[in-house]
């Protein structure tokens, strides 16, 4: 008769905390076994990595193995169940001190090896596309893995939580209101399963948000790596407007171009579209007829990659008085972006002059106005003054009492009507008086010679002739002479006496009459004065 191992079944651990007789063995008895038998057992770790007694619970297991008659015995081993990765664990089972019945010589010499086969698998996180861009309404899917070193053959889970975290951390908002968080179980033999995220996309422009997924409460597994990172990409952009060169004077004819910039700011990348209108705004609002007619409206667009463009808007000019306008240019119906400033403002500075101060000025071809000062000197009668430049001007003036010194160059001065100052300065002068009763200056002071011409000289009104030297200058007379159309008695001044003429003024007039001479000083300068008798 012998005891002896019919049967054999190595155990694994399993995972979680709980005990589990997943090691079995079967004795049998062979001879007559018409008798009961028992046999002592006990357990030991045993070989390079050896079983302790954390594996059954906190103690090596014993006992007594009973054998009734004719029948054999079932010895269960539990094994204590954990999620740490480990080697295969060996033990032995001795056998010892039977009664009733002998052991088998292989039974006597150490008992049976067994193997704790370790069944634990580290879960870890993977991103998938865990750095996204939001979108900008709805929803977005951002995807992340669960992955299992091994297969288990039995269901495992993790929990998983995401929070904000780095320089600009996700919020609640990024969520739909909540940061998310769940479990996610793997059954049967699965080493991978998918879970995804929902992010809440907005047209919000901000920078790129970083969060966190970390794993925690593991079952049935252990952990591996325990963090994934992801950013969630701004992709929003936002158009603005300002005023690049939008206060400006109108003009008197034509238009005048008023610029805008519009720029784009954060995802410049894709394609972003708005209009925009004109409209009057202010105390003094601009209308259609400052623009042509219609008030403007267009679209701009920016192709990806452009930040940077440029709204031009037309002025018409006029010569109305009025005062300054003031118009907007605002942005409207945008695509793929949002408006961070929506509006700017345009200045029409009004340059038309009234009448009574509107002096007409032709230069070097080219004409303008320019607004009269008002007179600020001694003459009571006087209304208006202007000062001239050191070039050949041809003015125009109004129909008030106006000062007009056209300083040095050859120049024509009209002083239309008004009781007028008009000094031609240096160089020749051709000067009319107009209607009114008016006083005509011309200067000889200057270097080179000069002819200078008052068209309508009327009694009561005086000529002054600046660089008389009483006592030494010369003056002759010459009738009939000067430029065609405008011929009359001709003044020949030689200022110094040396023979040679220094200026000529002809006194046109429609008035037969003798012209008197009157020599004069004011201070250190002399002057000669012409007046019809």
């Amino acid at each position: 008769m012998a005891i002896w191992v019919s049967y054999t079944q190595s155990g694994y651990e399993g995972g979680g905390q709980s005990l589990a007789t997943n090691t079995r063995l079967i004795l049998s008895r062979d001879g007559n076994t018409s008798s009961p038998a028992s046999v002592k057992w006990r357990i030991e770790g045993t070989g390079l990595n050896p079983a302790d007694a954390e594996d059954f619970g906190g103690t090596f297991p014993s006992g007594t193995l009973e054998f009734a008659p004719f029948q054999s015995a079932t010895l269960d081993i539990p094994i204590r169940d954990d999620d740490i990765i480990e080697p295969n664990e060996e033990f032995t089972i001795i056998f010892y001190d039977p009664i009733g019945d002998t052991l088998a010589d292989y039974l006597t010499n150490g008992a049976i090896k067994m193997t704790i086969a370790n069944d634990d698998a580290l879960a870890s996180i993977k991103s998938y596309n865990g750095d996204s861009p939001e979108g900008d309404s709805g929803k977005k899917f951002i995807y992340f893995y669960i992955e299992l070193s091994t297969s288990t053959g039995k269901p495992v889970s993790v929990d998983w939580a995401l929070t904000g975290t780095g320089a600009n951390p996700v919020d609640a908002a990024d969520f739909g209101g909540t940061l998310p968080s769940g479990t996610v179980t793997l059954v049967g033999w699965e080493t991978s399963r998918m879970f995804m995220v929902e992010v809440s996309g907005d047209t919000t422009v901000e920078p790129d948000e970083t969060y966190t997924i970390t794993l925690s409460n593991p079952n049935g597994v252990a952990l591996g790596t325990t963090t994934a990172t992801g950013t969630i990409r701004n992709d929003d952009t936002t158009l603005s407007i300002a005023a690049l060169d939008a206060t400006k004077a109108e003009g008197s004819s034509g238009s005048t171009a008023y610029t805008f910039e519009v720029t784009r700011a954060g995802n410049i990348e894709g394609n972003s579209t708005a209009s925009y209108a004109v409209t009057g705004t202010g105390a003094n609002p601009a209308d259609a007829a400052d623009f042509g007619g219609t008030l403007p409206s267009d679209t701009v667009s920016f192709a990806p990659g452009e930040t940077r463009k440029v709204i031009t808007i037309n002025v018409s000019g006029d010569s109305t008085l009025e005062g300054n306008e003031t118009f907007a240019v605002t942005l409207t119906n945008l695509r793929y972006a949002p408006i961070a400033t929506a509006t700017a403002t345009g200045t029409i500075v009004n340059d038309d002059i009234e009448p009574t101060r509107r002096l007409a000025i032709t230069s070097g071809g080219t004409s303008r106005e320019v607004e009269m000062q008002a007179y600020s000197g001694p003459v009571s009668w006087l209304q208006n003054m202007h000062i001239g430049a050191d070039v050949s001007e041809a003015m125009h003036g109004t129909d008030l009492a106006d000062f007009i010194n056209t300083l040095g160059g050859d120049d024509a001065i009209d002083g239309g009507k008004g009781d007028d100052v008009l000094d031609g300065g240096l160089g020749s002068n051709f000067l009319t008086g107009g209607s009114g009763v008016d006083t005509f200056f011309v200067d000889g002071r200057g270097n080179g010679v000069t002819w200078s011409t008052v068209t309508d000289l009327e009694k009561g009104e005086w000529v002054t002739c600046w660089g008389w030297k009483e006592g030494t200058s010369k003056l002759t007379w010459a009738e009939m002479s000067g430029a065609d159309g405008y011929k009359g008695a001709t003044a020949h001044i030689d200022l110094d006496a040396n023979g040679s003429i220094d200026m000529s003024m002809t006194i046109s007039s429609k008035y037969s009459a003798a012209v008197l001479a009157t020599p004069g000083q004011v201070g250190d300068a002399s002057y000669l004065a012409f007046t019809l008798a």
